[in-house]
């Protein structure tokens, strides 16, 4: 990745419970920025459109609330990660 990228991750603290995140990373490979940390284990799902105006988007599918999670990437606000919260239908 020239520009660098995100990474989502699900760490493990005693086998039963997790926790789900969000980082920056840039184009050396190191941790820029956390974005979010959820205190339970999100599904993760990936996905892009050419209908959207956005490069990318990141989707998490929430089992706890029924909601799906969406941090979008805007191009043309200088890469700044959006949030924004769909209810699932």
């Amino acid at each position: 990745m020239d520009d660098g990228g995100y990474l989502c991750n699900n760490e493990f603290d005693d086998g039963k419970s997790s926790r789900t995140g969000i980082w920056k990373i840039n184009s050396q490979g190191k941790f820029e920025k956390e974005y979010l940390k959820f205190d339970k284990h999100l599904e993760m799902l990936f996905f892009w459109s050419p209908m959207y105006k956005f490069e990318s988007e990141i989707r998490f599918l929430s089992h706890l609330d029924n909601s799906i999670y969406s941090f979008k990437v805007n191009i043309l606000e200088d890469d700044i990660l959006k949030k924004n919260i769909f209810l699932r239908l």
